[in-house]
């Protein structure tokens, strides 16, 4: 099970390339900018889970996805992430 952190600076990724780390980064990545931004949409979409004053924001998710991926299960399998 791997563990690294969540995200990295454009920086960082720079300095990573062709380490094993950027093939890492290369393939599905639980804290996704755009998976992120999907599953806040989705929030902001049902306000009957989600009512309006709810802090959901990259943050939060971010948040939340390193709860998930701080856990002794691998995520792809537990259907956080596809495969």
């Amino acid at each position: 099970f791997h563990t690294m952190p969540l995200w990295y600076t454009p920086e960082e990724v720079e300095l990573l390339r062709g380490t094993s780390v950027d093939s890492l980064l290369s393939g599905r990545h639980i804290a996704n900018r755009e998976d992120l931004e999907a599953i806040a949409g989705w929030c902001f979409a049902h306000p009957e889970l989600f009512p309006e004053g709810s802090k959901i924001g990259l943050a939060e998710l971010r948040w939340a996805a390193s709860v998930v991926a701080s856990r002794a299960f691998d995520s792809t399998e537990a259907g956080v992430i596809s495969s």
